[in-house]
C-alpha cells in the first residue's frame, strides 16, 4: 500500500503519459478528446470502487437528462433501479431507456473506467484485486442497463411476461460465466453470458392493445437486443464483446433457454467439461420489476445446477473425461506458446 501512495504523490499527468506509452488505446483517447486528460488525471488518486463506477455511470446519465426535469436525483434513482412500468408516468425520463442513449451511455463509462484502470494498472498504482474487481462489477452494471434498455423496449410492444401461475411479471436470469462467474474479468476479456427465462407462456400484451407473443419469442428478442447493446461497434466503439456460445448445444441452438429446458439438457446431455464450465455460472442481479419473484427462480436454478456439478459419486468414466480435458488444455496451451515463439522470431 505504501508503494502504491508513493507512485501516486508523482503528477498524475505524468503518470498517465507513462500509461500511454504502453497503450495505444490511452493514447487514442488522449488526442480525441479535450479535456479528457485532466479529468483522467483526477479519476486516477483514488482505487476504482463500485461507488466510483456507478458515480461515473451516473454523471453520463445525467448529461443527457432533460433540463425540464425537476428533481434529478430521484430521476436518476427511477433510471438505475425503478420498476420500468413506472416509466410510462415519466415520459421525459422515459426516452433515456431508448437502445441508442444506452449504447452512448455505457461507451462513454466504458472509456473512462477503461482509462482510469489502464493507467493504475500499468503504473503499479492498483493491485491485481481492484482490477479484476473494477472491471467484473463495470460488466455487471453494463450488462444490467443494457437488459434494462432492452425490456422497456420490448414490453412497450408486446406487454409483460407473465408467470401464468402468480400473474406477476417475469425476470430474465443472466448468468455470467467464465471470469465473470468467477468476478475475474480483465481489461482484455470478453463476457460469456448465458440467458435464462423461468417458463413458457404469453406476455399480456392483448390485454392493451399490443401484439401478445410466447415466452421464448420474447425472451429470445430480449437475449438479442441486450447483447447487441453490449457488442455493437458504433461511432463510440463496444462495451464488451458478449459471447452465448456456452448455452446448451452451443452456437446453434436456442438464445435463450428455459429452467425446464435447461434441466432436461444437463440431465440427459450434459458433458463433462459442462460441469466444470458451469462450476462458474453467476447469477447477475438485472432487477427490472418491483413484484418479480427474482430470487425464487434464482433458487431453482441453483437446484438445477447444483446435482449437475456437483455429483455424489465419481466413476472412472468421469475421472477419464478430466484427464482428457486436461490434455486439451495442455496441448492448447502448448500451440500458443508455439505460436508466441514463432511470431517473435519473425520480429
Amino acid at each position: 500500500m505504501a508503494a502504491q501512495q508513493n507512485k501516486l504523490s508523482k503528477d498524475p499527468k505524468a503518470l498517465i503519459q507513462q500509461a500511454a506509452n504502453w497503450s495505444q488505446y490511452l493514447n487514442n483517447r488522449l488526442s480525441a478528446e479535450a479535456g479528457f486528460e485532466d479529468r483522467l488525471a483526477f479519476d486516477i488518486q483514488s482505487a476504482l470502487s463500485p461507488g466510483r463506477i456507478e458515480s461515473f455511470f451516473d454523471e453520463e446519465v445525467l448529461k443527457l437528462l432533460p433540463s425540464s426535469i425537476d428533481d434529478i436525483q430521484s430521476s436518476l434513482h427511477l433510471f438505475k433501479q425503478g420498476d420500468l412500468r413506472e416509466l410510462s408516468e415519466h415520459q421525459e425520463l422515459e426516452q433515456l431507456f431508448s437502445i441508442d442513449n444506452c449504447k452512448t451511455i455505457l461507451r462513454k463509462l466504458r472509456k473512462r473506467v477503461f482509462c482510469c484502470i489502464a493507467v493504475r494498472d500499468i503504473c503499479q498504482i492498483a493491485e491485481l484485486e481492484e482490477v479484476l474487481s473494477a472491471m467484473s462489477y463495470f460488466a455487471d452494471l453494463t450488462v444490467r442497463h443494457a437488459y434494462r434498455a432492452a425490456m422497456s423496449q420490448l414490453i412497450k410492444r408486446h406487454g409483460l411476461p407473465i408467470d401464468p401461475e402468480t400473474n406477476l411479471p417475469l425476470e430474465m436470469l443472466i448468468l455470467g460465466m467464465g471470469k465473470l462467474g468467477g468476478q475475474e474479468l480483465n481489461v482484455s476479456s470478453d463476457i460469456d453470458l448465458i440467458m435464462l427465462y423461468p417458463c413458457e407462456g404469453q406476455t399480456d400484451g392483448e390485454v392493451y392493445g399490443k401484439r401478445s407473443i410466447s415466452h421464448v419469442e420474447f425472451f429470445t428478442k430480449l437475449t438479442q437486443r441486450t447483447a447487441n447493446i453490449l457488442s455493437d461497434q458504433t461511432a463510440d466503439g463496444y462495451v464488451f464483446r458478449t459471447d452465448l456460445r456456452l448455452r446448451p448445444d452451443g452456437g446453434g441452438s436456442a438464445l435463450a433457454w428455459s429452467l425446464e429446458g435447461l434441466n432436461e439438457y444437463l440431465l440427459k446431455q450434459g458433458r463433462e467439461w459442462e460441469r466444470y464450465a458451469w462450476l462458474k455460472a453467476r447469477a447477475i442481479d438485472v432487477k427490472a420489476f418491483k413484484n418479480s419473484q427474482d430470487q425464487y427462480y434464482i433458487h431453482q436454478f441453483l437446484s438445477i445446477q447444483s446435482p449437475f456439478v456437483y455429483r455424489k459419486y465419481i466413476d472412472f468414466d468421469s475421472l477419464a473425461a478430466l484427464r482428457t480435458l486436461r490434455e486439451q488444455i495442455r496441448e492448447d496451451w502448448n500451440q500458443r506458446a508455439q505460436s508466441r515463439s514463432l511470431l517473435d522470431s519473425q520480429r
